[in-house]
Parts: C-alpha cells; structure tokens; sequence
C-alpha cells in the first residue's frame, strides 16, 4: 500500500471519526479527530520531503537534430534520481 492509499484512508477515518464526535455531544470524542489528522499532516510532510529529496530528472535526446511536426520521430529519454532504491515510472508517450 502506498502512502497515497494511505492519506486516503486517513482522511476518511478522520471525517468519520470528526462526524461521530460532533454528533456524540462529548467534547472529548468531539476532539479525537485530531489524532488521524496529525498523522494524514505528518505522512503528507514526508512524503514531500522524500520527493524533495528525490531529485527526478529527465534527459531527452533525438535520433535527428529536426523533427517534423506530425511525422513519427525516434527519441530516447533517459530518467535520473539521487535515491538508493528502484523507482518505477509510468509514462504516456503519445
């Protein structure tokens, strides 16, 4: 599971949860939102630093110096980054 998947389900544990203190008239379920609520915040800010960290590049290169417009074209593109680890990159050529 990602840590998209999991901001997904942390925002909605957090509303449910939000939803059903404010309906239980407790003020202290009433605040046992912010719970989830730091931890989707605390997962969001890391995620944003990893790919802060990542340093993704993108170098493209062709088979000819000019290209056509509307006519196929070949091109290479060659994809970087700084972490010790696989990525997997999905892309749509078109």
């Amino acid at each position: 599971m990602s840590l998209r998947q999991n901001a997904l389900a942390l925002a909605v544990l957090t509303v449910l949860i939000a939803i059903v203190g404010d309906w239980s008239g407790d003020p202290d379920l009433a605040r046992l939102w912010y719970l989830p609520l730091a931890l989707l915040l605390l997962g969001l800010a890391y995620e944003g630093w990893i790919m802060l960290r990542t340093g993704l590049g993108v170098a493209i290169t062709a088979s000819k110096p000019r290209s056509i417009l509307g006519r196929p074209a070949a091109l290479e593109m060659t994809f970087t980054h700084r972490l010790g680890r696989a990525l997997t990159l999905e892309i749509a050529a078109d």
